[in-house]
């Protein structure tokens, strides 16, 4: 039976059935692959090692890692970000589909290891096409990995890239 929540309550209950649920699941691995492609990264996705955490691949021109983090409670969010920073050698960018959870602690922990923070709320756009899509501060935290000049890819050659991402219809 669904009951109104209102306050005050205006509403009728009624009956639900199974065949009127609908069960929602998100698949990481997909979610994953569709984040990497807004954020220029390569690599392949597949589990870090850390419940809840997806290495989503290194982002393009750089050595840097990116990581998609889906914890449910604040807790374990923190728990995944000392593990993380604990066990990676470098900076890394850490996705995560909100940044509630992302308290002082996992701010520190995160700065201590060189590592950057995207949430998807407000980093991550659909397009009317329904591809992600990186905002203009996600661009730039990306960018920020890149260095000024690399062997076979100089910054300049990345922001093209991007440029280029953002052709297909970001909506910025």
């Amino acid at each position: 039976v669904a009951v109104c929540q209102c306050d005050p309550p205006d509403c009728e209950d009624f009956e639900v059935t199974e065949q009127d649920l609908v069960m929602w699941g998100v698949s990481c691995p997909r979610l994953g692959q569709a984040l990497g492609r807004a954020l220029g990264c390569s690599g392949r996705v597949e589990p870090a090692g850390v419940g809840g955490v997806w290495d989503i691949g290194v982002l393009r021109g750089s050595s840097v890692g990116a990581l998609l983090s889906i914890q449910e409670t604040a807790d374990e969010f923190r728990g995944a970000v000392a593990e993380i920073s604990g066990r990676l050698k470098g900076p890394f960018l850490l996705i995560a589909p909100t940044g509630t959870y992302l308290s002082v602690a996992s701010r520190q922990l995160l700065a201590g290891a060189g590592a950057k923070f995207l949430d998807m709320e407000s980093d991550i756009k659909f397009q009317s096409n329904g591809v992600l899509a990186a905002s203009k501060r996600a661009r730039e935290v990306v960018l920020s990995f890149v260095p000024e000049e690399r062997e076979g890819l100089r910054r300049n050659e990345a922001i093209q890239v991007f440029k280029f991402l953002q052709g297909l219809g970001n909506d910025d």
